[in-house]
C-alpha cells in the first residue's frame, strides 16, 4: 500500500510517494511443508553432513518442514540408520553447536540410510 504526499519544490506541487510500512510492518510469512521426502545419492559423504543436513535441521527447528518429513540417504558406504543419524548428529553439532538435544534427536529420528551400487537397478 502507498500514501501520496504533495511536496512543493520551487513553484512547481510534486508528489511524493512513499510506502506506507516501515520496516518493522514487513513479515515474512513461510509456511511448513506438506508430507514430504527427501531422497540423497551421496549420503554419506562430507558435503551431505557439512552442509545440508545442517541447513535441513535449520529449516527444522523453525518448524517449516511437516511433521510427516523424511530423509533416505543413498550411499555406496555401508552404514546402518543409526549409524548415519550418529554421523548426521556430530555434525550438526559441530556445525550448530546450540541446538538442544531434544530438537536434535527429532530431527534425526526422520533420517534413513540405504546402501547400494548407483549402477545397480535395484537400488531405485
Amino acid at each position: 500500500m502507498l500514501w501520496v504526499k504533495a511536496i512543493k519544490i520551487g513553484k512547481n506541487l510534486m508528489q511524493e510517494i512513499q510506502p506506507s510500512l516501515t520496516g518493522e510492518d514487513i513479515v515474512c510469512a513461510e509456511n511448513p511443508a506438506q508430507a514430504s521426502g527427501i531422497v540423497v545419492f551421496g549420503a554419506s559423504g562430507d558435503l551431505t553432513h557439512r552442509k545440508l543436513l545442517v541447513s535441513l535441521t535449520e529449516l527444522f527447528s523453525h518448524g517449516l518442514l511437516g511433521e510427516r518429513f523424511y530423509l533416505l540417504g543413498a550411499g555406496r558406504k555401508k552404514l546402518s540408520d543409526e549409524q548415519f543419524r550418529n554421523g548426521a548428529k556430530e555434525a550438526i553439532k559441530n556445525s550448530l553447536g546450540d541446538i538442544s538435544a531434544k530438537q536434535l534427536q527429532l530431527f534425526t529420528n526422520k533420517l534413513y540410510y540405504i546402501t547400494g551400487n548407483y549402477n545397480d537397478p535395484s537400488l531405485y
